[in-house]
């Protein structure tokens, strides 16, 4: 089974509204792919301005974090989960500096 849930990954109202979508969906997390992220339209880091990096940041790395935070908050049976797994993927973006 699965569910469709419209969000932001750059906002946290929206993790934790799309974590709560599947929490009464399904009553339980055994796992979460960590797989949103952007690079945004090709250009040299002389020509970006701070609000592409900004947004880049808040998406690839706070964004992923905090869906990481509020999957824990479900797995980990320190908090009453049954554990789980998380998988962090990445793309070519990567590597390209």
């Amino acid at each position: 089974d699965a569910v469709a849930v419209r969000g932001d990954v750059g906002k946290e109202t929206d993790i934790v509204a799309m974590f709560g979508a599947v929490d009464r969906a399904f009553g339980r997390l055994d796992a979460f792919v960590n797989n949103a992220g952007i690079v945004d339209v090709k250009a040299r880091v002389d020509e970006m301005d701070v609000s592409r990096l900004e947004r880049m940041m808040r998406i690839n790395v706070v964004g992923s974090f905090l869906c990481a935070r509020e999957a824990v908050k479900r797995m980990s049976t320190r908090h009453g989960g049954s554990g789980g797994a998380i998988v962090n993927i990445s793309s070519a973006a990567a590597t390209l500096g």
